[in-house]
């Protein structure tokens, strides 16, 4: 059973676009004693709005409360991710939370997605060795991705499971790079099916 701050995560990952499930988890944290964490949540969704307006970074003071909370606590709060060999996660957070993170293989990534997707906002994927792991393209917060640049194995396996890969967000951006195994035509093929998806007319 999920405690109440999975399900609040949850909700995050479940509309990563949102600032209110991240306010309402920042309310979460300083109920469970941990406002500086909160207070970070509530800073950067407001950094971000801010920069978005045009006017982030003129301001000096938030851009030094963020400063300032970062080094007091930062690596304590990068400590706190699942500890999965094969995975780095991001150095920064935005908005509250680690938006990118590095996978090894999709292998490990289809076996660890609860910990690395279902509980992290994850806007941005890398995959450094895409084998063709059955079902990874199935994992359904794929959809939220913003990007994903994988280095694919050029095997049947690898383009076909690749090539079952959709749902994806409009303005998603993938960039492949041809890794080992014979078929390096086979990347072009792919990037042009994912433009096809991407931006097909709409009916």
């Amino acid at each position: 059973m999920l405690s109440d701050g999975q399900l609040l995560l949850k909700a995050i990952c479940a509309d990563p676009d949102a600032d209110l499930p991240r306010l309402v988890y920042a309310d979460y944290l300083d109920d469970k004693g941990q406002p500086d964490r909160a207070a970070l949540v509530r800073l950067q969704c407001e950094f971000v709005r801010k920069c978005q307006a045009g006017n982030g970074l003129a301001d000096d003071v938030l851009r030094t409360e963020l400063a300032v909370l970062w080094a007091a606590h930062g690596e304590r709060w990068r400590a706190e991710f699942p500890q999965i060999q094969g995975v780095d996660w991001d150095l920064f957070f935005h908005r509250g939370f680690a938006e990118r993170v590095v996978v090894e293989t999709d292998a490990i990534l289809r076996d660890n997605a609860e910990a690395i997707l279902g509980l992290n906002p994850i806007h941005h994927l890398r995959i450094r060795r895409f084998t063709g792991a059955r079902g990874v393209t199935l994992i359904p917060a794929l959809r939220h991705l913003k990007s994903a640049t994988i280095t694919v194995d050029l095997t049947h396996a690898a383009f076909d499971e690749l090539l079952a890969w959709n749902g994806f967000r409009g303005d998603f951006k993938l960039v492949l790079h041809p890794g080992s195994g014979p078929g390096t035509g086979r990347v072009a093929q792919v990037n042009a099916h994912f433009r096809h998806q991407l931006f097909r007319p709409l009916t």
